[in-house]
């Protein structure tokens, strides 16, 4: 697979879990909305996360990312907008 250059940009910007209860070094960068379902490369669709967040983060944001968000409040304004649901800065869940 080849990454754009935003996409690595992104991860070498941001090597650590973006979790607050967090802090671990992360893995690759992870698509909020994934490509798949129209998601781009834009730092605004992508965080980074531990091994153990990328693993609940991806099962997460494609059984249910509300989820998510809801026990890691500290990215939900990010993650309602990747996936189009943030209006007025009200939260989507």
């Amino acid at each position: 697979m080849t990454y754009s250059k935003e996409y690595m940009e992104y991860g070498y910007s941001h090597p650590y879990c973006e979790l607050k209860c967090c802090g671990r070094p992360a893995t690759k960068p992870h698509h909020i909305k994934s490509r798949g379902s129209g998601g781009t490369d834009s730092n605004s669709n992508l965080i980074s996360l531990c091994s153990d967040h990328h693993r609940f983060g991806a099962d997460a944001v494609h059984k249910g990312w509300r989820t998510f968000i809801i026990k890691h409040s500290d990215v939900a304004e990010k993650f309602c907008k990747a996936m189009g649901e943030w209006e007025d800065e009200k939260i989507c869940f």
